[in-house]
């Protein structure tokens, strides 16, 4: 074979690797002819997460300790307080009068609400409405072990369960709430006309 036919073979040969390279192209996603193929990276999708916590605002109230008043004002002839109020309407109902306590008194029970208050958000925040622990972190803030604590079902559908618990510290200051979603309340008052720091739900 001469050399310009060799060198013909060689070129031929050339240009049909060339050509057979450049017939191979990507198969486009559709299975399609010649379209080119995009690197697409799937990521997973990502997790919501709240930037606000959930919040349970809570307040303590305490009435004004006991003062000094002022005689009531009586009716003329018979040294008797004058009555704006049905006859013996006050004493039906003095079992339900809470009684002022003495400086003192409240002192200690404000002391105590501002122990429970933030152990009781803590609780509200997590969204835990158990009696079991709302017992135990009033204990741990320092009220009695038999510290009164119930689950009290509302009486409208819908409304969620609440929380109320009842302590006496001493022998007449009250600490006494409740617990709902979105909320906490402590007060602090004296004892009913009974004495007792618990007001029955029917007398």
């Amino acid at each position: 074979m001469s050399i310009t036919a060799s060198r013909t073979l060689v070129l031929c040969a050339a240009l049909l690797l060339a050509s057979g390279c450049a017939s191979r192209t990507p198969v486009a996603s559709d299975g399609g002819g010649d379209g080119p193929v995009l690197s697409v990276s799937r990521s997973a999708a990502p997790t919501w997460v709240p930037t606000t916590p959930t919040t349970c605002p809570g307040d303590v109230t305490a009435p004004p300790a006991a003062t000094p008043t002022t005689p009531a004002p009586t009716t003329a002839g018979t040294g008797r307080p004058a009555p704006d109020v049905a006859p013996h309407q006050a004493e039906n109902n003095a079992w339900k009068q809470r009684r002022p306590l003495t400086p003192d008194e409240r002192a200690r029970g404000v002391e105590a609400a501002d122990k429970v208050l933030p152990l009781l958000e803590a609780l509200c925040a997590k969204g835990d409405f158990t009696t079991d622990s709302a017992r135990k972190a009033l204990v741990d803030a320092g009220l009695p072990a038999d510290t009164m604590v119930e689950l009290v079902e509302q009486r409208f559908d819908g409304q969620p369960p609440m929380i109320y618990y009842n302590a006496t510290l001493g022998t007449r200051t009250c600490v006494l709430g409740d617990l709902t979603p979105g909320h906490v309340r402590v007060f602090v008052e004296g004892p009913t006309g009974e004495g007792s720091c618990h007001e029955p739900k029917s007398h």
